[in-house]
């Protein structure tokens, strides 16, 4: 699941993304979800700039290689030198310790910022420059972490199986002197409070709380649904309001990424409502049909 995605956006800076805001990389597809870009008139501008994206995006998900992509760029072997292909198992041990040295540094900011991502980050608006002024020059305890949340969105994830929004956001902790950007999203799944934090590029993932019994689209009442089984179009439909089907049945046809996908019934039974026609667009988890209770 890919809980919030904003790319960091600048000069000299081009995304090529094949994921909407909130979505689902499945096993049917190529693991590479987005392709980072960077031009500069030097190739140490074009390297910083991608330390920047890196730095500065939300991809909120489980497990990502960004941080990984970010010891790269930061890696003498990379920024002055000329990389060949034993690049990674030459600089191995190298990459190992900077990470270390990275994370260590960020930790303490992570366990400083966790409390303060509830389910929602409740914020009446953006930080004004003033607030921000005040934030940076007007120190206090060097020991007391000061934390500033600057901007948030809430993205919807309509038709869907799973968490109703997520929330998206950026700020500043502030805890020796130094100001230090952070960005964040929040939301629930499953039945899960997901928390996830990128901190100067490291990132941190937090699931808690998972109640199976409400898992959506995995158990329980949701467990039959009939729903997309990757983003695609919808090009054939297969059975009609009232159709007595069996199950592993093929419903429905959808096609994505010039690949044709079945939508199997899981279950036998009728099925009452079709809520898609052919040529629709549809996401991942799309629900596509309803079905006929049995006292009906």
């Amino acid at each position: 699941p890919v809980y919030g995605f904003s790319p960091y956006t600048s000069q000299g800076i081009r995304w090529e993304a094949g994921i909407d805001a909130i979505d689902e990389v499945t096993a049917r597809f190529d693991p590479m979800i987005a392709k980072l870009i960077a031009t500069g008139a030097t190739r140490k501008q074009a390297i910083h700039r991608l330390v920047e994206a890196l730095k500065h995006s939300i991809l909120a998900m489980p497990i990502s290689n960004a941080s990984f992509l970010l010891g790269v760029l930061q890696n003498a072997g990379f920024t002055e030198a000329q990389p060949t292909t034993r690049f990674i198992e030459d600089e191995h041990e190298a990459l190992r310790a900077a990470a270390a040295a990275r994370r260590a540094k960020t930790d303490g900011l992570a366990e400083a910022i966790w409390n303060h991502l509830g389910s929602t980050v409740s914020i009446a608006a953006p930080a004004s420059i003033q607030e921000l002024t005040l934030f940076i020059f007007g120190r206090t305890s060097k020991a007391t972490p000061r934390i500033q949340f600057t901007q948030e969105m809430t993205v919807p994830i309509p038709q869907r199986c799973g968490p109703k929004f997520s929330t998206m956001g950026r700020g500043l902790i502030d805890i020796d002197e130094t100001p230090v950007s952070f960005s964040y999203c929040t939301t629930t799944d499953k039945g899960a409070w997901v928390r996830w934090l990128n901190i100067e590029g490291e990132t941190y993932f937090k699931l808690e709380g998972r109640d199976e019994s409400s898992a959506a689209g995995k158990s329980g009442a949701h467990a039959h649904e009939v729903i997309a089984p990757v983003p695609g179009i919808v090009v054939k439909i297969l059975i009609a309001p009232g159709a007595t089907v069996h199950d592993k049945q093929t419903l429905m046809i959808l096609e994505s990424m010039k690949m044709e996908f079945e939508v199997q019934a899981t279950r036998s039974g009728i099925i009452a409502e079709i809520l898609v026609q052919a040529g629709q667009q549809v996401q991942s988890d799309t629900l596509l049909a309803h079905w006929q209770e049995d006292s009906e």
